[in-house]
């Protein structure tokens, strides 16, 4: 489960940013737990751009 308070994302962020590099490192950039990995962060990195939109944005776009 995805914690969306702002420290605990961007500590998860670095946390799951730090395996994929370990996983590039160890299997090479196509393998595919490197890509499920990519993919996990990639989800954290649009969920934590979502909550740092402001909300007169977020209003602006639904118009």
């Amino acid at each position: 489960m995805i914690d969306l308070s702002s420290n605990s994302i961007k500590e998860q962020l670095e946390h799951e940013r730090s395996v994929l590099y370990e996983l590039v490192s160890s299997y090479g950039i196509g393998h595919p737990l490197v890509i499920k990995q990519s993919e996990l962060l990639d989800e954290l990195i649009n969920k934590h751009s979502k909550t740092q939109i402001p909300t007169y944005t977020k209003v602006k776009m639904n118009k």
